[in-house]
């Protein structure tokens, strides 16, 4: 299932199914740094602004995510889990304040992610790809069942 079938899915739900403009998501690569991995333009382009009952509390929809990109690398510096850290990563989301995720390269079209979570002296937790990340919180959100591509 793609980004576009996972939004049409969640329109059923209740809440803001909404993607971002081309305009935006060049807003998006100038703050967050050029290139951006594909999938999550993709998911941006279908999903950036809302997805209905997803990542409900998590900071990941525009225009949220293009103020804290420094601000999530210099957390995770403080934390202590700065070796995690390439220059090509991406900071892309956080839930509440005490968790972050970054893809850990801009230069793949589905990079892996990763997690710290305030406290840990480690990464609590990795996705093999964006997609992977989606989907897994799709079905933890009880979004409409969907097949991973």
């Amino acid at each position: 299932m793609t980004f576009a079938n996972l939004g049409a899915s969640l329109r059923l739900e209740k809440g803001l199914v909404c993607g971002i403009s081309e305009s935006e998501l060049t807003e998006l690569r100038a703050k967050l740094g050029s290139p951006l991995p594909g999938a999550y333009e993709n998911f941006m382009r279908h999903l950036g602004r809302g997805a209905g009952n997803l990542f409900v509390g998590t900071d990941i929809f525009f225009p949220q995510v293009i103020d804290f990109q420094q601000g999530m690398k210099d957390f995770l510096i403080e934390e202590g889990v700065e070796e995690y850290i390439a220059d090509e990563s991406v900071a892309f989301a956080s839930h509440q304040g005490y968790q972050v995720y970054w893809m850990n390269s801009r230069n793949e079209f589905d990079p892996t992610v990763l997690m710290h979570q305030e406290g840990e002296s480690h990464v609590l937790s990795r996705w093999d790809s964006f997609s992977d990340f989606i989907w897994s919180h799709s079905t933890a959100a009880r979004a409409p069942q969907i097949d991973h591509p």
